[in-house]
């Protein structure tokens, strides 16, 4: 299964946000995404590349995180506009999410690197 799955699949609200990490680990290496209207999405982190795939279960052993405060914000907001984001070497490394209600627009910025993910929200200058 490819990121792409999630741009081309139909979701409604994000109703839940789910971080996993490895026992030793501070960032997570694993995200679930739990929409209203469709099955759960589980991207992680491939250990032998290092690159971001989507994959129909967590792994075993991984320990569910606290959600910060700033992650949130982003429930019970819409699928907007996704991306996928390859390095040099072709492989996909990054995962971008936009999320929206009536009145905002926000991105969310999943890059993975040494078995784990950082997030970031992109934020507009203009």
């Amino acid at each position: 299964m490819s990121l792409t799955d999630i741009i081309e699949e139909k979701h409604g609200k994000l109703v839940q946000l789910r971080l996993w990490r490895f026992d030793g680990f501070a960032l997570p290496s694993a995200v679930e995404f739990i929409w209203d209207s469709s099955n759960p999405i589980f991207l992680e982190v491939v250990d032998e590349d290092d690159t971001l795939r989507r994959v129909p279960n967590k792994t075993s052993g991984l320990i569910e995180m606290a959600l910060p405060e700033a992650l949130k914000s982003f429930l019970n907001m819409s699928r907007g506009f996704c991306w996928e984001m390859w390095n040099q070497q072709g492989y996909i490394d990054a995962f971008q999410l936009e999320l929206c209600n009536n009145t905002t627009r926000k991105a969310l910025q999943f890059e993975s690197g040494a078995s784990q993910i950082s997030i970031y929200e992109r934020q507009s200058i203009f």
